[in-house]
């Protein structure tokens, strides 16, 4: 390991067909009797330290865990993203990734319940709300829509709407019912 000024590591590969890899082996027990992985175990974590003036202090880390007993046919893991909020020193989970392929974000990042799960506040930038349709309507296009991240729209009873023109992917569409029907 090199230490000093410029410490880093780097793998490098000179190959049509392999890549550069870095592999973690995790067994509980010892190399000459390994045993399984039992839920919860750490597998991986990279951990990261900064200097506070006077000592090299924990500030955050990313970390695979096993998330149920390893079995030949049972290997679910997580993986965590861990920071220290600013005027603290503990760490928090700011974001995992479950063994279904859940995200949770935020205060609730620990136990994610959908495929995104943000339990604290969440923005997007931008959103628009027209005028209410009053009638059905073929490649709707309010003013602005290629500009917005939320479309929220509002009728007063049942209406179709058959299109949209002017928008763009990863949009959010909101319909709210003013009317009685």
């Amino acid at each position: 390991m090199k230490s000093g000024d410029d410490a880093s590591i780097n793998l490098r590969t000179y190959d049509n067909s392999t890549n550069s890899y870095i592999f973690f082996d995790r067994a509980r027990g010892t190399s000459s009797s390994p045993q399984a992985l039992t839920a919860g175990t750490q597998i991986v974590g990279i951990d990261a330290y900064g200097y506070d003036g006077s000592a090299f202090a924990y500030t955050g880390g990313v970390y695979l865990n096993a998330e149920e007993a390893f079995t030949g046919s049972a290997r679910g893991s997580r993986l965590s993203f861990l920071v220290t909020p600013n005027g603290t020193t503990s760490s928090i989970t700011a974001m995992r990734i479950n063994n279904a392929g859940y995200v949770g974000l935020g205060p609730n990042a620990s136990s994610p319940g959908a495929t995104l799960d943000d339990s604290g506040s969440f923005a997007l930038s931008g959103d628009l709300t027209p005028a209410q349709i009053t009638a059905n309507q073929n490649n709707y296009n309010p003013a602005n829509l290629a500009t917005v991240a939320v479309l929220r729209l509002s009728t007063d009873a049942s209406r179709d709407i058959t299109g949209l023109q002017g928008g763009s992917d990863g949009r959010i569409i909101t319909i709210i019912n003013v009317g009685t029907s």
